[in-house]
């Protein structure tokens, strides 16, 4: 099985599913990881959007960079 790549990328403060917590994701995986455990935000285009980007970037299809612009709060 394939190891799956960080694809690291500046840090920013992203939004949790608690009120005022935030916490900070350096990479695609920790990314996509928090959108599967602690996404603030249910079913939509934006998220749609954001699923999309981040996976493409997993895949090295996207830029780390462009996959974080993808973050609704990035």
């Amino acid at each position: 099985m394939p190891t799956i790549e960080e694809r690291p990328f500046k840090e920013v403060r992203v939004m949790t599913s608690q009120p005022s917590r935030m916490r900070v994701v350096t990479s695609a995986l920790q990314a996509a990881e928090l959108i599967l455990t602690d996404w603030p935000i249910e079913e939509s285009e934006i998220l749609t959007a954001t699923k999309h980007a981040l996976l493409k970037s997993l895949e090295g299809e996207l830029s780390p960079g462009a996959a974080r612009f993808a973050l609704p709060y990035g």
